[in-house]
Formats: C-alpha cells, structure tokens, sequence
C-alpha cells in the first residue's frame, strides 16, 4: 500500500475487499523470477535494467505474446534500441518468435518462453477481426490433429477448413493458403480427387514411419543413407553406371542421380548420359551401351535409361526381341 508491502495475512476478506483501490497485489521477487527466468535465473545479474524492463514487459503479456511494434510503443523506444535488447534476450533463451496472424495480418510475435507453447484457449485460436491471434504452430498441430483423426487420414480441403472452426471468407482463404504451404514443406498431401463424376481438392496426411517399429539393423541402415557420401577413389562414371546396373528394369533418370549426389555438379550426370548412349567403334564395348526411352511428366520431359540386360528384359515383357549385343551391326 503507497508503495510500502503490508502483512495481508492480518486481514480477513471482507476487511481486504474495501482497500482494494489503494492495494497493489505482486509476487515477491523469487517467484517472477521462477516464471520469466525459469532454469536461467543466473543470467539475470548479467542483464541491465532495461533488459529486465523489455522482459517484465513481454512476461506480463502472457500467451497473447506482443509485436516488436507493440512493445517500442508500450516502452517510448525506437526500433533499433528495442531490437538491441530483444537481440541478446534472444540468444539467451528467455523469449521466443513465433509467426502468428494478428488482425488479418502475418507477422512475428514475442513471447516469454514460459508461454511459447500453447495458446489460453483453444477457442480464441483465430479470430481476426479482434486482437485475439492464431499461432502458425497451433493451426499446424490442428490440421494434423484433424487428419489423424479422419478416416484413413484424409478430408476434403473444404471440410478440414470448415472443422477447424473458420467462418469467415477471409479466414478460409488464409487457412487454405497456410495448408498449401504445408503441403510443400512435405507435411500433408494436396491433390485432386476424382469419383468418376465430380472433382474435389482432397488433402492427406503423410505417413511418417514409426522408428519403434523399425528393427534396430534397419535403423542403423537408415541413419547410415542419411549420411550422404561418394568414393572419391572411384571414376565418377564407374559410379553412376553401378547405379545403373542397380536401377535394373526400373531405369534411371538423370533427376534421381541429382537427388542421390546432390553435393554433386549436375553437369557430370549430363556428360555420362549423353555420352554413354552414343555407340562406340569398338566392339567389345557395346555391351555397355545404355538405351534411353522419353517420358513426360504433365509438360517437363525426361529421358530414363537403362543398362543393356535391363532393357532386354524390360523388352521381352513388352513381347520385342532385342538382339544381343554381339549380333549388333559395327559402326563404321
């Protein structure tokens, strides 16, 4: 009371309840620093007053988080002197960013760490004509949630936008833009469905494999393919023909090579391609010529090609002899 702490234990609460005006009511000093320091309670003898001011601000916030906008108003500062302070708040730990849509708007809120998890109420997620904001973290966990709930994991894009509980035309085309964006980062699946008499946007959720299930060898494999390498020992065409011969009658495209040798430069798979299709003078070589068939893909062509066995056998399925290579004409 007047800025001095007062024993409220001396006071019942119907004598309490008349002096509410004149009393403040704070934790002591030991239990905010429990909730804005956590596990990092050391490191606040290394912050100045003003970083203890911008963080006392953003704790008293709670989950609603606030604007780096929001915060330069509230404390009279400029732009860059609250991102000064915001920077080594930042890499300690203490708060994090998070993208949010505020007021019909994407942008990035500050939150405490201690409330960078979870919204108050998974009722006020999304409402976008007040303050009330919807974290891009929770609408992705909603999505998830939703699909793993559907049957066979998978909706059509109008009712998962209308079960996440968005009315408004506005809030349904950022919760559909969101979705696709979700679709490319490989967490679900958007296409068209077709029953034979109507279409329809559909999404799915994408399967992950479950590592419990996985046998302990396997998940060594697994860890092992993660580590992407190349024998430096090796010509680089000796290679990429192994992996020919390994492709079998499934073929090989130039892209598959690209998407297994990334950290390679697409112009060797260019050269071995275009080079190992061109028959050679020397007969003894024509067991290794590789033939090639074209393919598209909506309008992008590719070619896949195919080591000599492979491509007899993939032939004799489709009822056409390929004559050994032996019985080839010379060229001349």
């Amino acid at each position: 009371k007047n800025e001095k702490t007062i024993d409220a234990t001396q006071f019942e609460f119907k004598e309490f309840l008349p002096r509410l005006d004149l009393v403040s009511v704070r934790a002591i000093e030991d239990a905010q620093d429990r909730v804005i320091y956590g596990n990092l309670k050391n490191e606040k003898k290394n912050l100045s007053d003003l970083h203890k001011k911008v963080l006392g601000t953003i704790a008293k916030s709670r989950s609603q988080g606030v604007s780096q906008f929001g915060l330069r108003e509230m404390l009279g500062m400029d732009g860059k002197t609250v991102f000064h302070y915001l920077k080594k708040l930042d890499q300690l730990g203490l708060i994090v960013k998070e993208e949010v849509y505020q007021q019909g708007l994407n942008t990035r809120m500050i939150f405490l760490k201690k409330f960078a998890s979870k919204s108050d109420t998974e009722e006020d997620l999304f409402q976008a004509e007040s303050a009330v904001i919807c974290r891009i973290a929770d609408f992705k966990e909603n999505v998830i949630k939703k699909l793993k709930e559907a049957p066979d994991n998978w909706m059509s894009l109008i009712n998962l936008v209308r079960s996440l509980g968005y009315t408004s035309k506005r809030i349904e085309r950022w919760a559909r833009v969101r979705i696709a964006e979700l679709h490319h980062q490989g967490v679900i699946e958007k296409f068209i469905a077709f029953d034979g008499k109507n279409k329809q946007h559909v999404v799915r959720l994408v399967q992950q494999k479950n590592a419990e299930n996985v046998p302990e060898n396997n998940q060594e494999m697994a860890q092992s393919e993660k580590h992407q390498f190349i024998c430096r020992d090796l010509p680089i065409d000796y290679i990429f023909y192994q992996d020919l011969l390994e492709a079998g009658e499934k073929g090989l495209s130039r892209q598959d090579i690209i998407n297994k040798y990334p950290f390679l430069d697409p112009v060797l798979s260019l050269n071995f391609f275009d080079n190992i299709t061109i028959p050679s003078k020397d007969p003894s070589l024509l067991k290794y010529l590789v033939n090639r068939t074209e393919e598209f893909e909506g309008r992008t062509r590719q070619f896949r090609y195919y080591e000599f066995e492979a491509w007899q056998a993939l032939n004799e399925k489709r009822g056409t002899i390929v004559p050994d290579w032996n019985q080839r004409p010379l060229i001349k």
